[in-house]
């Protein structure tokens, strides 16, 4: 995926914090909560001001799903659900992570 020099930041640091934490070993609980609190809140400055490509929010996707699924660059794991149906709110099944896409959308509606 080409991204623009902008926003190859914010991809280097998500990569750096789920780097730091892929040789941990942690529950179901803490990956959530790293997602969640850590990792969807350093884009959030930039998704609040600008409208992000589609690329870097696939990116982001990307990286998070390997993440919870614990997948690395030579093994991948099988996904037992959609990321989609992870981003639903835990009422509904889900999990409650964000769909950068529609948060994107959201915050900018705002303005």
């Amino acid at each position: 995926v080409e991204l623009s020099g902008s926003f190859t930041n914010t991809i280097d640091r998500i990569w750096e914090k789920l780097k730091g934490w892929g040789d941990k070993f942690l529950s179901i609980k803490g990956k959530a909560i790293l997602i969640k609190a850590v990792i969807q809140s350093i884009p959030s400055y930039a998704i609040s001001l600008f409208r992000l490509p589609k690329g870097l929010t696939s990116e982001i996707k990307r990286l998070c799903a390997r993440f919870w699924w614990g997948s690395d660059h030579k093994n991948r794991k099988i996904h037992m659900r959609t990321w989609s149906r992870l981003c639903k709110p835990k009422i509904e099944g889900g999990l409650g992570f964000r769909d950068f896409e529609t948060f994107n959308r959201t915050l900018l509606a705002e303005q």
